[in-house]
């Protein structure tokens, strides 16, 4: 019931102030930034993934070349990493 009346009288209600045009547009930057890094990261790893199976259609049944070998290793790191 306090509570009620304290913000009925203009008092302070645990709220954060809204944030100004700026500060989400230097949120909506950020974003975006973290999401064109996704996006160079996965246009990586598709093309990593591309090299891999051309390199196992083109080799020999049983022996991976050493392209595919350094292609999966990459693949690893970036993936862990």
């Amino acid at each position: 019931m306090m509570w009620m009346m304290n913000r009925n009288m203009g008092g302070h209600t645990g709220q954060a102030t809204p944030p100004t045009p700026m500060d989400r547009l230097a949120a909506l930057r950020e974003q975006r930034q973290a999401l064109e890094a996704e996006i160079d990261e996965m246009t990586r790893i598709v093309a990593l993934e591309q090299e891999r199976e051309r390199a196992l259609a083109a080799a020999p049944s049983g022996h991976p070349p050493v392209s595919a070998a350094v292609a999966d290793a990459a693949r690893s790191a970036t993936v862990e990493g």
